[in-house]
């Protein structure tokens, strides 16, 4: 038995060896960083607010590809911010919050080497404090126009939409968000 282990660990380490070998085709992962900025417009039916915040936006994706121009992934992206809340007392206290859509991603490339792309996600949009227990639930999506070169390096606008977000503390709030992200990634191929 312990034969067989040993043996099925070589083999995994030597697929893995061959997994990022700078081309598109196969094991994608994918790390993001950069800055955004996210409208909410919170309503309950009846009135509503808008506001804007500035963010720092992150990104992950996971998954493979199918050649040198189609990939299919599993993709998180998330703005990170503070926002401002007013207590009963009248005084105001921030809370870390962050904001975002995962889901079901795909990405077609223009060309082989360095290239113009074009990717979207659908998933659920969620919203979250970080030290206080409330979240939202929703639908969300992005789509974004990119440029990579090196097969590693691509700098990405996005566009990234939820709506029908619901509060778990009140169901008759309803979320929507808009935020325009700016990610610089590394992928490994």
């Amino acid at each position: 038995m312990k034969k067989t282990i040993v043996i099925c660990m070589l083999l995994l380490n030597f697929s893995l060896l061959n997994a990022f070998d700078d081309k598109r085709e196969g094991l994608l992962i994918g790390l993001g960083l950069g800055l955004g900025s996210q409208g909410m417009e919170l309503s309950d039916g009846t009135n509503s607010v808008s506001e804007e915040y500035s963010t720092i936006a992150t990104s992950f994706k996971i998954g493979y590809g199918f050649s040198e121009n189609f990939t299919l992934y599993y993709a998180s992206y998330v703005n990170w911010y503070d926002l401002e809340f007013y207590s009963n007392n009248g005084g105001t206290f921030n809370e870390s919050m962050v904001s975002g859509v995962a889901g079901v991603g795909a990405t077609y490339f223009f060309s082989e080497n360095d290239s113009f792309y074009v990717s979207g996600v659908i998933g659920l949009g969620t919203m979250a404090a970080v030290d206080y227990r409330w979240y939202e639930i929703g639908k969300g999506g992005f789509i974004s126009l990119g440029y990579e070169w090196k097969n590693r390096f691509s700098i990405e606008a996005v566009l990234q939409m939820q709506t029908e977000l619901t509060s778990d503390i009140n169901s008759n709030l309803k979320l929507k968000t808009l935020s325009q992200q700016l990610i610089l990634q590394y992928s490994w191929y």
